[in-house]
Formats: structure tokens, sequence, C-alpha cells
């Protein structure tokens, strides 16, 4: 019995050398916090977890075209220290963050589809140029997955916002603004919806709102401060077995020539659901989102259009159902319905495993006609509308 009890007694031991190790540890802290010292690395600052004291905030850190600041924030029982990285490139961004996304392509399909786009958009820019034979004079040449920043490092609200959090070298959480649009932070943990806030406004971001699942939207809007308004209360939902409805009419993917009628279709989808107007551009992104790949449905009933909807080229393996749209005159007769699962029927030919999209809760007849051509429920999301200034 000599040696299981010597082997207790050493354990015992250890377990106590431990225990005071970690008290000294965070004395320490506590006595440097309160004379103003500095850690290790410039730029750190730490959640007020041991309170009253205030980590000083260093100057910025600029390493590979990205901006890093260290935080802490307490996850379940852990303790993790963080690196916020805000990048300049969507490459670099998606190098870190894409991992993360595809691990739960529905969650995040909205990222997925958003940053997808903005490569591809960057690759054709960038093949395009080649093409040409033009090389970028460094001012006015940035592609919209180059986001910008003013001279002193500020982000006007007007460029893409691009975020990692990384806890010892490994990506756990991101999140993505591309203005006019609201920031989506389906990829960030609940636990550091606070200090992701912090550190956007921080950075004197102006933000639109903020999108995602239910419970992270909901902690940020908080974070952010008052005059946050919900716009929104979204469901999303997964398709399971495809049942199309009797409908009179055939849906024809639209091509060129058709970009007049999608874009009267889309403007009037926008101003319905209270979102942001098409700009100037509007037929170039229709016609950008064409060559992506990206389909964009008309249900007609002998010549005439009865309806609109869009699916997006599967991304590993998941693919989302969006504007959809049936003008007023021709509604209640299954057109929306029938354009649905007819473009969800072209992402399923295409090869998508999962064909998403999202309905606003307050609308039951939507969320009833989904259901009844095979799309089942999977998690609720919100959206919130800030005021126009830095909160």
């Amino acid at each position: 019995m000599r040696r299981p009890l010597n082997l207790i007694r050493e354990c015992r031991g250890q377990l106590w050398h431990l225990l005071i190790s970690s008290v000294r540890h965070f004395f320490l802290l506590g006595i440097r916090c309160s004379r103003g010292g500095h850690l290790r690395r410039s730029g750190d600052t730490m959640a007020h977890t041991w309170p009253p004291c205030t980590w000083p905030v260093g100057t910025a850190v600029w390493a590979a075209r990205r901006e890093t600041r260290w935080t802490a924030c307490r996850v379940g029982l852990m303790l993790v220290r963080m690196e916020f990285c805000l990048h300049a490139d969507v490459e670099s961004f998606w190098d870190a963050a894409g991992p993360l996304y595809e691990a739960d392509p529905i969650r995040h399909t909205v990222a997925l589809t958003v940053i997808g786009g903005m490569r591809a958009e960057r690759r054709l820019s960038l093949r395009s140029t080649d093409d040409a034979g033009i090389a970028g004079d460094g001012e006015g040449s940035r592609s919209s997955g180059e986001p910008a920043e003013d001279a002193d490092g500020q982000n006007d609200g007007t460029n893409p916002l691009l975020v990692t959090i990384v806890d010892k070298g490994r990506t756990i959480g991101a999140a993505f603004c591309t203005p006019p649009y609201p920031i989506g932070v389906s990829g960030v943990p609940v636990e550091c919806v606070a200090k992701l806030a912090t550190f956007v406004r921080e950075r004197g971001v102006r933000l639109s709102g903020v999108t995602g699942p239910s419970d992270v939207s909901n902690a940020f809007a908080h974070e952010w401060g008052l005059g946050t308004t919900e716009v929104m209360r979204m469901r999303c939902y997964r398709l399971d077995e495809l049942e199309p409805p009797d409908v009179p009419g055939s849906m024809r993917l639209a091509g060129v020539e058709d970009i007049p009628q999608l874009q009267a279709f889309e403007r009037e989808f926008f101003r319905e659901t209270d979102m942001p107007m098409p700009g100037a551009d509007h037929r170039r992104r229709i016609l950008q989102s064409m060559t992506l790949g990206n389909a964009h449905g008309l249900w007609y009933e002998g010549d005439s259009v009865r309806a609109m909807a869009r699916a997006s080229a599967q991304l590993r393996g998941m693919s989302r159902v969006g504007l959809v749209y049936t003008p007023p005159e021709h509604r209640r007769r299954g057109y929306g319905a029938a354009i649905t699962a007819a473009v969800s029927r072209w992402a399923l030919d295409q090869g998508a495993r999962d064909v998403v999209l999202f309905t606003d809760l307050a609308n039951p007849t939507s969320n009833s006609i989904y259901q009844k051509i095979g799309y089942r429920p999977v998690y609720d999301g919100a959206e919130y509308r800030f005021p126009t200034t830095v909160a």
C-alpha cells in the first residue's frame, strides 16, 4: 500500500504547487494592472475581469496586412486570451475564417455566399485587369475584395470589414460587413460579442446593423448601445424532401436580356422588405451574379412573367435561395412556391446537399408555403438596425 499512498501524496503536492502558482500569477497581474504596467506585447487590452483595473491600450500592431490586438474573454470556465485580427484582404480573411465557416455551412450560409462572391469578384477583377494589360496605379484601383482604410487606419463604413478572433493560433470566431448591409456575426462565439463590439467601435466603424443567429445578434445589438431597432426576426429552413406544387407554367433561367425585368422585381422586393435599395451599379451586380454561376429564375405562364427567385451556385455543398418575389397582382396563386421549388431543384441538380432559405417570422404565409414544398426549420435569426453614427 506504500506505493499508492506515495503516489497520492506526490499528486496532492503537485496540485498544491499548481494552485499556489496560479494564485500568485493572478495576484501579480492585478498589481501590474493597478500600477498601469504594460503587458509583454504592445496593443494588448485585457477585459475588466479583476476590477477596478483598466488595462492600457497600446498602438496598433500591423503585420502581413492585418491589424492585431489582444484581449481576454471568459469562455465557460476558461479565460481565453484572444487576438482580434482586422484583415485588409479577402483572401487573408478566408484563409483564417474559411475552415470555421465551412464546418457548418447551414449556420454560415450568408457568410459563405457573401465571402465567396467577394473572392470570385476579386478574381474576375484581377483577370480583367490582366487581360487589358493595365497595371494598377495604387490609387483608386482597389477591388471589392480589398477593404480600404483612411490614412489613420479608420474604416469610414463604406468599405468591407473583415475580422477574425484567434486563440493560440486557432481561429475561434469571425465577422464580416459589406456596407450598406449589417455586420454578419454567425461565426462569433456569444462570449466574445462584447469584446468584438468594443473592437469595432474603437476602430470608428459605422455599422448599419447586425444580423445572424438570434443568440449572437441579440447580444451584439445589446452591446452596441442605445438606438438599436429590431427590424426582422427570421427563420432558417433547410430543404428535406422537395415537393413541387402543381402550378401552371414553368421556370426559365434569366439571361442578359432579362436584366431590366430582374432590376424591376428586385427594386420592389427591397422596397417591400425595407432593405437597402440597389445603387447605380445594380445592373452590373446582376450581370456579375450571373457570371458567378448563380441562378436567376423567372416563372412564366404563357408569355407572362409571374414570379422571380434566385439560388446561389453551390459552395461546399450548400446553396441559398433568396429574392423570392411575386408582383401583388399575381399573388395567392402559388407562383411564389412554384419558383422557389424550381430554383431549389436547380440547386440540387448542381450538386448541392444543403439548400437553405430564410423567412420573415412575421409572415406566416411564406413560412407555411415553404414547409409545404419540403423545407424544415433549423434555427432562428434576428436583424437589427443601428443609428447612422458611431455608437
